[in-house]
């Protein structure tokens, strides 16, 4: 019998680490928790299958809008 191992997760927001601070939500429910302190979580789109394997962390990068510029 096998056992299933959850890796950590970290979202990686420009130089920011954001840790998962509730691994037992399902993943829409964790982008929706973390819009409310980070609104550029609502303006991008982030699947479960973009995270990448690093040093044993699950981390996903939140492609972050361009700047806007005035003219």
């Amino acid at each position: 019998m096998t056992t299933m191992m959850q890796l950590p997760m970290v979202f990686i927001l420009g130089s920011l680490r954001i840790p998962d601070l509730a691994p037992n939500l399902p993943f829409a429910d964790k982008i929706r928790t973390l819009s409310k302190q980070y609104p550029q979580f609502r303006q991008t789109t982030i699947y479960p299958e973009d995270g990448v394997v690093k040093d044993g962390v699950l981390e996903f990068k939140v492609p972050l809008p361009p700047p806007k510029s005035n003219g």
